[in-house]
């Protein structure tokens, strides 16, 4: 995944709103963000519309009391773990950050939609959940199968499951930001799990040599272990020269972690 975050641009990139609070300057970074990266930062002003968002510039911590500002917030900076702006806190943050996959499971423990209703905001399944998602309170991660196993909800909380249907707290009709509908053929796993690896198609018999070399790697056969590696370069190496013809700009990643971050700022993933 950490190649991919360099090579390709936005990919499996989401997007959250946090109304801003009155004196509250830190904001949370979203718990699956990839290594509590984030991309971009903006500002919505309070009733202007998304495409009015003014972009915040990143800032060391050492730097903050430079960009002091009396009105709406125009830089930000990274401290225990939340995302801080300078300025009066008002209006909306929004965040774009590269998205950290879930866990795979096996297709016993995925459930397919047959039918959406929107207005009781309900999902009917293909068949009964497992016994393990309980009758209600779970969480939900919803994705399009055809779009890498992208999420359309991917921390959505059940109130009741009955039989094959399942009712959630809000709407599934795409109107949150950054969501998008639920849709007959999607999947539905328990939050935290995937059903797909997230990685573009063609890079799937890639990850299927990996498996062989960390197999062969843990059972001490060097061999092996030295033909899957190769093997397993070599398909990294053309689908990442593909990729790379696809890119026009490779947009950098912030990474409130980085020790570097002081003198280099902007900070490519690698």
């Amino acid at each position: 995944m950490p190649r991919l975050y360099e090579q390709e641009e936005d990919y499996c990139t989401m997007k959250v709103k946090i109304p801003c609070v009155a004196n509250q300057r830190g904001y949370d970074i979203p718990k699956r963000a990839f290594n509590t990266l984030v991309r971009h930062a903006w500002i919505l002003p309070a009733g202007a519309d998304d495409d009015d968002a003014e972009e915040l510039t990143w800032i060391s911590p050492a730097n903050k009391f430079r960009h002091t500002v009396s009105g709406i917030a125009t830089h930000f900076w990274f401290e225990n773990d939340q995302v801080h702006l300078n300025g009066t806190p008002e209006g909306t943050l929004i965040l774009a950050f590269p998205f950290k996959p879930g866990e795979l499971v096996e297709m016993d423990d995925v459930r397919i939609v047959s039918s959406v209703n929107t207005a009781l905001n309900q999902i009917t399944l293909t068949a009964a959940p497992p016994s393990g998602w309980g009758a209600g309170g779970e969480r939900f991660y919803i994705c399009d199968p055809e779009r890498t196993g992208m999420p359309r909800y991917y921390d959505k909380l059940s109130t009741t499951i009955a039989g094959s249907v399942i009712t959630l707290d809000s709407e599934i009709a795409g109107t949150t930001y950054g969501s998008k509908p639920v849709e007959e053929g999607d999947y539905v796993t328990l939050a935290g799990y995937a059903a797909r690896p997230m990685v573009p198609e063609g890079l799937h018999t890639a990850v299927a040599q990996g498996i062989c070399e960390r197999i062969a790697q843990s059972n001490n056969d060097t061999e092996a272990f030295q033909i899957a590696h190769g093997k397993f370069q070599q398909l990294m190496k053309d689908n990442m020269s593909s990729l790379d013809q696809r890119v026009t700009k490779k947009k950098p990643l912030i990474n409130y972690n980085s020790r570097f971050r002081r003198f280099l700022g902007w900070r490519a993933l690698r």
